[in-house]
């Protein structure tokens, strides 16, 4: 029989699973995942929100009879506004890859409603939300747009409780897809951003984290239901998360987790078992997360040997093993890079006044990197990050081996690190070089690969990808000293301001990377 904790808070965690009256009686405690908990309490938070929200704009619409330029009707809005975030969103463009591969599935998603109710809604809600943000920036505002988008969010809501509870809390694919667009709901609605809604930013970053940390659950939980569950010959299309989604969620986990320096919280064969090798991003992802993996480690281990100051070689022994597989994952990445097809590669031109506004700023690079297509460009810029964060994470390695052992701070630990700052400011070039090819106008390519580029197709999905390769360089220059004078003054202004400008072009958080 279980004790009622009522008059003693216990310190449960995945640490210390027990409390001090449960270890005494023998009984196992079990509390509900906090991700999971976090979620749920973020979501009821948004409905209140939504309603209070509703009202609001609901009453401070004016009437037709005083207002000289009538909204459009609701539904020719929603019709826009999913052709809108459909083209922005990159879901109509016509490449296969695993950046887009997870927008390119919504269109299906929102045309079979009867089976993925929860997805459809949130769809239209993220569609509205976009759309409202672009007229907002053109300062054509519609209040009716936020009324709708605010409608349509908690209509999802209530059906992704209503779909857990039919399944016994399991989650489908429908759920999770419709938590993940949840995320970005919150970071593009003008509302959430100016802070009408309350929080402002903090609030902002807050829904987002708990979004991704929820359908990361949602899909822990569903493992656990798979590996309980024999799998028969009537399993359902259901049981399995579609490998889209997979891709997309792992993706933005990596990345946070990255710029957390926290461990990936979903194990790196589900990922593995659902990319095709053969594809030049495949290599990247798992670097991505092993390096993530050693960071996470490196912050535990010197937490545990903060003191004493002097430590012994043993210890010492544990970092050089750790600069050398640094090292290792550098020349990889090289090689892989070197290896890249002729389809990923590029030359570079002098910069010229049809090139991005960006192009223009003080600061910015003489020269451009030229890609056969924008899409084209983003492995290979994602690949000169986390070279950064390599580079970065060897000159902690050897900046806290000299400070705790002053014999070791000769000519090989300085020849070390001139080295790693050599890669941090040759890759930071690159980066500014390619956020032309990323961002920019048109550029003619020879068999129309650019995927409708020219019409304008997946500007958001352009503007989010350059987003952390930008973050990770402003990153170096704000934290590790000897950076920014290699760089130079009006460089590191430049890639500060070009990260602002696509942050509010996109709608990114501060803090996503």
């Amino acid at each position: 029989m279980r004790l009622p904790l009522t008059d003693y808070q216990p310190q449960c965690s995945e640490d210390q699973p027990q409390c001090a009256r449960c270890t005494r009686q023998g009984i196992s405690c079990h509390y509900p995942d906090p991700l999971e908990i976090d979620f749920r309490n973020e979501n009821t938070k948004a409905a209140v929100r939504a309603v209070s929200l509703w009202r609001q704009r609901a009453a401070a619409v004016p009437s037709p009879l005083h207002s000289p330029s009538p909204s459009p009707p609701a539904d020719d809005l929603q019709h826009h506004a999913l052709a809108t975030f459909y083209r922005d969103f990159g879901c109509t463009v016509a490449v296969s890859n695993p950046w887009l591969e997870f927008f390119q599935m919504l269109p299906m998603l929102h045309r079979q409603p009867a089976g993925n109710p929860a997805s459809a809604q949130a769809i239209r809600a993220l569609a509205l939300a976009h759309h409202a943000r672009q007229q907002q920036q053109r300062q054509r505002q519609i209040p009716q747009l936020e009324i709708l988008a605010r409608t349509e969010y908690s209509k999802a809501i209530g059906l992704i409780r209503s779909q857990l509870q039919t399944r016994n809390g399991v989650p489908g694919t429908d759920v999770i897809v419709s938590v993940s667009l949840m995320g970005l709901f919150e970071t593009i609605l003008p509302s959430s951003a100016s802070g009408e809604g309350g929080g402002g930013e903090q609030q902002q970053h807050r829904s987002w984290q708990a979004h991704q940390h929820g359908a990361i659950s949602l899909i822990q939980q569903q493992q656990q239901q798979q590996q309980t569950q024999s799998r028969g010959p009537n399993a359902t299309e259901e049981e399995t998360i579609d490998p889209r989604l997979l891709k997309f969620l792992y993706l933005l986990m990596i990345v946070n987790c990255l710029n957390a320096r926290s461990r990936p919280q979903l194990p790196l064969h589900l990922w593995t078992g659902v990319l095709d090798p053969r594809l030049p991003a495949a290599r990247l992802f798992r670097t991505m997360y092993h390096l993530a993996q050693w960071q996470a480690d490196l912050d535990s281990w010197m937490d545990a040997h903060e003191k004493p100051r002097n430590i012994s070689n043993p210890a010492i022994l544990h970092l050089e093993e750790m600069i050398a597989t640094l090292i290792q994952a550098d020349r990889e990445l090289q090689e892989w890079e070197s290896h890249l097809p002729p389809a990923f590669h590029f030359y570079d031109r002098p910069a010229t006044p049809q090139d991005h506004l960006l192009l223009q700023w003080p600061g910015a690079p003489r020269r451009v990197y030229v890609y056969e297509s924008s899409w084209r460009a983003i492995p290979r810029t994602f690949g000169f990050a986390v070279r950064i964060l390599l580079a970065r994470n060897l000159l902690r390695c050897r900046r806290w081996i000299a400070e705790r052992d002053p014999d070791q701070s000769g000519v090989w630990l300085r020849d070390q690190q001139v080295g790693a700052l050599e890669v941090v400011e040759e890759m930071v070039g690159h980066i500014s070089r390619s956020t032309n090819a990323i961002v920019g106008p048109p550029t003619a390519g020879s068999d129309g690969l650019g995927g409708g580029r020219g019409a304008g197709e997946g500007e958001a999905m352009r503007g989010l990808a350059i987003v952390w390769p930008l973050s990770v360089v402003v990153g170096a220059l704000q934290r590790n000293p000897g950076v920014r004078d290699r760089v130079g003054e009006e460089r590191a202004r430049w890639v500060g301001d070009a990260l602002l400008y696509v942050r509010q072009l996109v709608g990114s958080r501060e803090n996503d990377g």
